[in-house]
């Protein structure tokens, strides 16, 4: 009985995945309400006056006599210029009465924001139809990624003499079944912050018009989906390369494998207990959150690798089968 060296995960195979799902959701949702934003916030150049400038592009809000957002030392200037005063509680510079320009466009930055707001409503429903009628096609990333899996294989399994082959239709029909898989997951979460989305800009709506507010808002819900996306890469991959190769390697005569750890803090209780143990690839021990049956990288955010065991009678009895075509 020996070991073979294990496949560990190449981090640029999740990198592939991620990639997908990231441009994905950035030019089904985020991409259109970039551009409304940039419009909403563009600067109005007005050399003479730097509040009505920073009204328009959305930096400062007035409401309720009060102005509020960001300052800087020219606004300081042009707020006590028109006799505004400072509140130190609340933070911001309150005047009752506006000078008519100043009024005007605090007038025209609400309308602006409010047109936007529903401008972005539109862009976020016609996302959702979208989301619902476009499939998101992982199946060349997930190609690729078992293209090399094969190599790394074919190179870790070189002292077994006999291995069965494998054709590219079969990869591609296994990739295109795990894209449609992830798809929809994917789609999922993309009805997920969608609705966060319009959420967000009807919560913005109704509280302000400062435009930096909403971004702020509208970059937090991106900032989930990509932490979201960066998991979701992570534990397909790892999915997929578990199953994959258990096959692979029944395929090859090996039947047996020994659990390993990623040998850290972060290594949960039930995979620590399961650590240099050996099962079979078709009786897999319990080893989910909720005690189902699982190899190493199949339950949500395992880290841990199969280490193949090679016994006598299986290398014999693999090369007394000979060589087969795996269709």
């Amino acid at each position: 009985m020996r070991q073979i060296s294990p496949l560990v995960i190449d981090p640029a195979w999740p990198s592939e995945v991620e990639k997908v799902i990231n441009e994905y959701y950035l030019f089904l949702i985020f991409r259109p309400l970039q551009y409304i934003m940039r419009d909403v916030c563009m600067e109005i150049i007005n050399g003479k006056d730097p509040l009505i400038t920073a009204i328009k592009s959305g930096k400062i809000r007035y409401e309720n006599g009060e102005f509020t957002g960001s300052y800087d030392s020219n606004l300081t200037k042009r707020f006590k210029s028109i006799g505004a005063k400072y509140d130190g509680r609340s933070k911001s510079w309150k005047i009752e009465y506006l000078p008519p320009e100043i009024s005007f466009a605090v007038t025209e930055a609400k309308s602006k924001f409010i047109d936007a707001s529903q401008r972005m409503i539109s862009a976020l429903d016609a996302a959702a139809v979208k989301n619902i009628a476009a499939p998101v096609n992982f199946t060349p990333a997930f190609t690729k990624i078992l293209q090399d899996i094969e190599k790394t294989l074919d190179f870790t399994t070189k002292s077994i003499t006999i291995k069965p082959k494998v054709n590219k239709e079969m990869l591609e029909t296994l990739a295109r079944d795990w894209s449609n898989n992830l798809d929809l997951y994917v789609r999922g979460w993309a009805g997920e912050a969608i609705r966060d989305m319009r959420e967000t800009v009807l919560q913005k709506a109704f509280s302000g018009y400062r435009a930096e507010a909403m971004e702020e808002g509208l970059q937090r819900v991106y900032g989930v989906s990509k932490s979201k996306a960066k998991f979701l890469a992570r534990q397909e991959t790892s999915l997929l390369m578990s199953k994959y190769t258990a096959q692979r390697y029944r395929q090859a005569g090996i039947t047996r494998y020994k659990w390993s750890t990623s040998h850290d803090e972060r290594v949960r209780d039930r995979h620590r207990e399961l650590n240099g143990k050996v099962f079979y690839f078709s009786d897999p021990p319990p080893s989910g959150d909720k005690g189902e049956p699982g190899k190493p990288g199949e339950p949500f955010g395992c880290r841990c690798i199969a280490i193949p065991i090679v016994d006598d009678e299986d290398e014999q009895s693999t090369a007394d089968a000979g060589r087969t075509e795996v269709a």
